[in-house]
């Protein structure tokens, strides 16, 4: 398999961009979804860890994983390994002039403005670990054809927690209007 789960920790998280289909075995904890016109956007909560599908016309565009994965990087439109919580910023085309860019940071307050309440969102709470509970949240937004999504990850060890933000944006005008 492609894409095999591993300990839990951030320096283990890696941020996986694929093409081909998520394994069917994947344990989805929460999940919603969006529909714009012809996009299709699939939300889900993996673990700790979560897995967002961008599909055009019932095709799939792109997969973002962002998981405590073993995943072979030939198998990644891009891949990044976080083994040293170093923030990361990524943009691809994804169909013709359609950009999808992704940015990764560690800081427990990140330099982007993150999502208001009242966004959509789907959001799992852990088991305890000591006093402190570990959570996995996406919040969405649409606003002029473009579309945000943003991901909090948790993860409490030794009375400390270690923050992950994610902050990821795509244009979804249809394609024949751009």
């Amino acid at each position: 398999m492609f894409l095999e789960t591993i300990q839990q920790s951030p320096t283990a998280l890696v941020l996986a961009i694929l093409q081909q289909d998520l394994p069917a075995g994947l344990r989805i904890l929460r999940q919603a979804q969006l529909q714009h016109n012809q996009w299709r956007v699939q939300f889900r909560i993996i673990g700790e860890s979560h897995a967002i599908t961008l599909s055009y016309q019932h095709e799939v565009v792109f997969h973002e994983v962002l998981a405590c994965v073993e995943v072979s990087p030939e198998h990644c439109t891009h891949y990044q390994p976080f083994r040293t919580l170093q923030d990361h910023h990524y943009t691809q085309t994804v169909v013709p002039q359609r950009q999808y860019s992704v940015q990764i940071n560690f800081d427990p307050n990140p330099a982007w403005r993150i999502a208001e309440d009242s966004d959509p969102m789907i959001e799992f709470a852990f088991p305890n670990v000591g006093t402190l509970t570990p959570v996995t949240r996406i919040h969405w937004r649409m606003e002029n054809q473009r579309l945000t999504w943003w991901t909090l990850h948790t993860y409490p060890h030794a009375g400390d927690v270690t923050y992950v933000h994610s902050r990821s944006q795509v244009n979804l005008e249809d394609v024949g209007n751009g």
